[in-house]
């Protein structure tokens, strides 16, 4: 019986190959840093690390683990015995082959728990059962992993491993700060977004003559201009969302303006890849004015085409940031980080100590998880996204 005990104990290493992946921090899990509630995060958001999980508590479960597989060994292997050797209803055969109380926990040393370079505790995989030393016992059933399940669509969370993130912006004023701050964010979380300036419709308003220079001062060659070229825009856009959701993720639309553009890309994803669930196209909106003012067939279309979301407003204190207040503070925060350059250009065009007004971002904050428990107002967005990255 001893035997058995120290096979199973030998059967769970720690691999320091796995000590080294457990603690590199990826991309993915970065987001879910992000996500996780009252996690309190400081001026440098790229140096976030695991939640620590109390040494104490994952000794016990890594023993009593141990100490459960060592019972089942000794049941089933006792249980032979006792069919081939004794009576059925013999009284004294399952006593002969148990262990006096405290053995088995003996025969199970405490392991010795591995911690980061941070001094946090990590709880390594138990690795695959197998070889000369695997335990001689149905292998447990486990769930099976998310990673490993259909791909779509995948209940309402964007994975930056698989999904795109698609940026649409019209030209009012507004829009100049929330494509700065949407810069700061994908760089921040090193995401490589899709991204459409100019969708605003033309009738209803008035575009930024200073729109296109934000952008380019934002973002370089990497954005479209929908207004310059509005057919154009609707299928490069098509083109770059259609090979994602073929593959089996997801797009999701951080909504700043109306719907209309986001409706005729996705009836050129339904006329060129009928196969395409468009359901996998995530919509993340936040204004009503932007709804009513979206042509009434294309929000339909988009409604009911795709996985919808309206958000609260983020111009207001509710169930999202509010990003329309004035902040000095932020101000600053913004004109000595890396995106000084864009953020000099939208402020240019809207002066922040008259209206600071960076609202359509929340819906790209809803997207990656953050909500207002994390980022309530500018001063919290300043903290978490526009400090300078580590040296």
């Amino acid at each position: 019986m001893t035997d058995e005990l120290d096979q199973l104990a030998g059967a769970n290493p720690i691999d320091r190959h796995q000590l080294e992946a457990a603690v590199r921090l990826d991309q993915q899990e970065l987001l879910q840093t992000l996500r996780a509630d009252g996690q309190q995060i400081g001026a440098r958001p790229y140096a976030l690390h695991r939640r620590a999980r109390p040494t104490a508590r994952v000794g016990y479960v890594t023993a009593a683990g141990l100490v459960a597989a060592a019972f089942l060994a000794a049941v089933y292997l006792g249980s032979g015995v006792r069919e081939a050797d004794a009576p059925a209803t013999d009284p004294a055969a399952a006593p002969a082959e148990t262990a006096p109380d405290g053995e088995a926990a003996a025969a199970v040393p405490e392991p010795t728990l591995p911690v980061s370079a941070t001094g946090e505790a990590v709880e390594l995989p138990r690795p695959p059962a197998g070889g000369e030393t695997a335990p001689k016992q149905p292998p447990p059933v486990t769930d099976p992993s998310p990673t490993t399940s259909p791909p779509a669509p995948r209940a309402g969370q964007f994975d930056p491993g698989v999904d795109l993130l698609s940026l649409h912006f019209d030209d009012k004023r507004d829009d100049g700060h929330a494509a700065v701050a949407g810069r700061a964010i994908s760089d921040t979380l090193d995401l490589n977004p899709h991204v459409v300036g100019g969708t605003g419709v033309r009738e209803i308003e008035v575009g930024l003559a200073a729109f296109p220079a934000v952008m380019d001062a934002t973002w370089g060659p990497e954005w479209l201009d929908a207004e310059a070229d509005w057919p154009g825009a609707v299928e490069a856009t098509a083109a770059r969302w259609r090979p994602v959701l073929e593959a089996g993720g997801e797009v999701w639309v951080a909504e700043a303006g109306q719907s209309d553009f986001t409706a005729d890309v996705v009836r050129s994803i339904e006329a060129t890849g009928p196969g395409i669930d468009t359901a996998a196209i995530h919509v993340v909106q936040h204004s009503s004015w932007n709804e009513t003012n979206s042509t009434a067939t294309d929000l339909a279309h988009v409604q009911a085409a795709t996985s919808y979301v309206r958000i609260d407003d983020g111009n207001h204190a509710n169930g999202t940031a509010d990003l329309r207040m004035r902040s000095e503070n932020f101000v600053g925060a913004a004109l000595a980080g890396p995106w000084a350059e864009g953020w000099q250009a939208a402020f240019e065009s809207l002066d922040p100590a008259v209206d600071l007004d960076f609202s359509d971002t929340v819906t790209l904050l809803h997207i990656i998880g953050v909500g207002p428990d994390r980022v309530a107002d500018p001063d919290d967005f300043a903290e978490l996204f526009l400090s300078p990255p580590a040296p």
